[in-house]
């Protein structure tokens, strides 16, 4: 049995596959620089950042809330 709400969040990846939108275009809509509302997004709780002090990289959290916001329901998998 799993738990509906921990598939409410989820990685860049598992986000990008369960909407089948290119992992490329949805890092690109995380991109801050080009799309300041980002961090609007992560006021609100719609997206989550985090980077350790001494990582070269961050890790992305992305609700289920915002890819409906971004790319409308999820698809259906056969």
């Amino acid at each position: 049995m799993t738990n509906k709400l921990i598939d409410d969040y989820m990685t860049v990846k598992e986000a990008a596959w369960r909407w089948g939108v290119e992992l490329r275009t949805l890092r690109e809509r995380l991109n801050a620089k080009r799309r300041p509302v980002v961090l609007e997004e992560i006021e609100c709780g719609l997206i989550k950042y985090f980077k350790a002090p001494d990582a070269k990289y961050g890790d992305w959290i992305i609700s289920k809330q915002a890819m409906q916001k971004w790319y409308g329901p999820e698809p259906e998998k056969n």
